[in-house]
């Protein structure tokens, strides 16, 4: 019995250490989509603009492409990484559930 319980345990480890590779490794390539795009990072909204001291630069409409892309895929590997995170917490959990009842 004990070898089915080590190897789901070791199969929920797995699992999630795996999902946080691959967020980690998807929040890396979106950043540097995101560094790529060469929007400078004060052109956002309400950001100040250089050639008219006390202006706002003013934007028609939302920015679009590739740095949304990046920041959809952005906002889904963070997800996918808490969702990792929690699959390792209950694993964790069950684990020393398991051996308190063991014990």
């Amino acid at each position: 019995m004990s070898n089915v319980i080590g190897s789901a345990d070791n199969s929920a480890f797995y699992s999630a250490r795996q999902g946080l590779n691959r967020a980690s490794e998807d929040i890396t390539q979106a950043s540097l989509g995101i560094n790529a795009s060469g929007i400078p990072p004060s052109a956002g909204p309400g950001a100040q603009n250089a050639s008219l001291p006390g202006a706002s630069t003013q934007f028609e409409g939302p920015v679009a492409g590739p740095v949304t892309n990046e920041l959809v895929a952005l906002t889904q590997s963070r997800i996918n990484a808490q969702a990792s995170a929690r699959v390792l917490g209950v694993a964790t959990d069950m684990v020393g559930q398991l051996i308190d009842t063991l014990a």
